[in-house]
């Protein structure tokens, strides 16, 4: 979960360039960010047409098999109910909410017994040097400004 400064083709073309790997067959809404695809010759590009009453696509040799564009949505949704106790964030630490929730939401699919162990491995196994050293060399993605 990323999120971005605006929902533009230009904000996200480069994005999912750096994500999907080309020759990739890639499912979309309607939306028009997404134009650059049907020229893209790195990219195949399958819509889902919510306009024409259609919400899932089957994939081309598998007919039991359906595409849908709804799993990102749903997954943003759960943001909201996620930053509502705090009532209100602000733009600039935006991102750290959306990676505690992304963190959680992942979590969610353990059993509890993995959750504790995931907790335990992450704060024994990094050393302060260690992740001084990393954020020096660039090795971690800034989250925001802060």
């Amino acid at each position: 979960m990323q999120p971005l400064r605006n929902v533009k083709t230009d904000t996200v073309k480069p994005i999912i360039e750096t994500v999907i790997e080309s020759g990739s067959m890639v499912y979309t809404d309607e939306y028009s960010i997404y134009n650059f695809l049907d020229r893209s010759e790195s990219y195949q590009h399958q819509v889902v047409c919510h306009s024409q009453g259609e919400y899932a696509i089957c994939l081309p040799d598998e007919a039991d098999s359906k595409v849908h564009t709804n799993t990102q949505e749903g997954l943003w949704s759960l943001l909201r109910p996620w930053i509502r106790p705090h009532r209100g964030v602000n733009k600039k630490y935006l991102p750290l909410y959306v990676a505690q929730a992304e963190y959680f939401l992942r979590q969610r699919k353990l059993t509890p017994a993995q959750q504790i162990r995931r907790v335990i491995q992450s704060t024994v196994s990094y050393t302060g040097y260690f992740v001084k050293e990393s954020y020096r060399v660039k090795c971690f993605l800034t989250l925001c400004s802060v």
